[in-house]
């Protein structure tokens, strides 16, 4: 039985953690985004070095627009990224995030609601 959890939120956060630039402005790149992984923290942990990847390699600044993460036998992310090319007349990177590392790494659903911790390295 596949269940939707609430801690799609903390993909969508994430994300937005890895936007460490100013300018940020509309957001005309698509890119849909599918990863598979045992768990919800290898999920999380490549969904960010995903980010980091498309950052890296294709120049693109992206965030998280529509996700939804389901839950069966592994972890499963479906969705969609928005976001822009980056232009270093309006992109002011303040950190360059090499990676995203398994160290303290952890996704746990809470009374409060669901929290997560990442190391990301720089």
């Amino acid at each position: 039985m596949m269940r939707e959890t609430p801690a799609h939120r903390i993909y969508c956060r994430g994300g937005e953690a890895h936007e460490a630039w100013r300018g940020w402005r509309r957001r005309p790149w698509r890119r849909s985004v599918t990863l598979e992984e045992p768990d919800l923290e290898l999920l999380l942990l490549r969904f960010l070095n995903e980010l980091v990847y498309l950052r890296d390699a294709e120049e693109l600044l992206l965030h998280p627009h529509r996700i939804s993460v389901t839950q069966n036998a592994g972890a499963r992310l479906e969705g969609e990224l928005t976001g822009e090319r980056i232009d270093p007349g309006r992109h002011a990177l303040a950190a360059d995030v090499k990676a995203a590392t398994a160290h303290g790494l952890r996704v746990a659903s809470t009374p409060e609601g669901w929290t997560a911790a990442a190391t990301l390295d720089v």
